[in-house]
């Protein structure tokens, strides 16, 4: 069910009830799952992916010790897919839930031939960087959930 904040529904609530073509991995409490197209954006970074809470929830604070360790092991395993998939320099992994109030991890890979004056958050707006569609981001999701098998 999404919730309702302010005079608009949560966009990542919304998200958990409506599309799962892009799940990687899951459990009761938390999702791992890939940056989705959008009519708007057909294409996006590739390998952009999120941890998410399946409760409401706004702060890390309010998880339990066990979902907070579940995210700890789950980022490791989609640096080592980003490393291993992509020849990745590095994953990077970022918490703001300034615009969407719901507790979300974005995690992106370096990808090789980034420029150097890209970091952080900024090699995801690169203009030449690796995209994907919808097919391939399905394929990259079947391939990312093998990290998550043992």
């Amino acid at each position: 069910m999404a919730m309702i904040i302010g005079l608009s529904i949560c966009n990542i609530c919304n998200k958990h009830n409506s599309n799962s073509e892009y799940l990687i991995h899951e459990s009761d409490d938390l999702i791992v799952s890939h940056m989705p197209p959008s009519p708007e954006h057909p294409e996006v970074y590739l390998g952009y992916c999120f941890i998410e809470s399946k409760k409401h929830i706004t702060d890390i604070s309010l998880l339990s010790d066990a979902q907070a360790q579940l995210i700890g092991l789950w980022t490791k395993k989609l640096s080592q897919a980003h490393t291993l998939l992509f020849k990745a320099e590095r994953t990077y992994y970022f918490k703001f839930a300034d615009i969407t109030p719901h507790f979300h991890v974005h995690l992106y890979p370096r990808h090789p031939g980034t420029p150097k004056d890209l970091i952080g958050e900024a090699v995801r707006f690169w203009p030449d960087g690796p995209k994907a569609d919808s097919e391939k981001i399905k394929k990259i999701c079947k391939e990312m959930s093998l990290f998550f098998k043992h």
